[in-house]
């Protein structure tokens, strides 16, 4: 299913021959590849960095898309999630407090809540949304 990270950053290695990866295009409103290439690592910003630079960094939704001529190979991805220290507070940096996009948000709750909509299924998976000042 496609998602946004909750984090940071997050650094992507993938397998050269085999592209699996898409990610939503606001544009063209559309998925595009995400075609993996020789020694090259996929950045990919998460919903932590879209908030602290109050949207002028956009999280993009991604997926996974398995075709059917890569389902009996085996495929490597090899993610590493840079996160916030569990105890920070993330709020829009550089911002007039009427100009922010976001409420200061507790990365802890934020991530315990998320994981909670993941894996538990206890209610809605919480979202940047969520803490949006203009949806208020």
């Amino acid at each position: 299913h496609d998602h946004k990270d909750a984090g940071l950053l997050t650094v992507l290695w993938q397998q050269e021959e085999q592209s699996a990866l898409q990610a939503w295009h606001r544009a063209s409103s559309t998925w595009l590849d995400v075609v993996p290439h020789e020694d090259a690592l996929v950045l990919n910003a998460g919903d932590m960095l879209q908030v602290l630079t109050n949207d002028r960094v956009y999280a993009p939704p991604h997926r996974v898309v398995l075709r059917p001529e890569h389902r009996k190979k085996t495929r490597i991805s090899a993610p590493f999630f840079y996160n916030p220290g569990f105890g920070a507070l993330i709020e829009p940096l550089d911002v007039a407090q009427d100009e922010a996009n976001y409420k200061p948000l507790s990365w802890a709750h934020f991530r315990r809540r998320r994981i909670a909509g993941d894996f538990a299924d206890e209610g809605t998976e919480i979202q940047i949304e969520h803490f949006r000042t203009d949806l208020q």
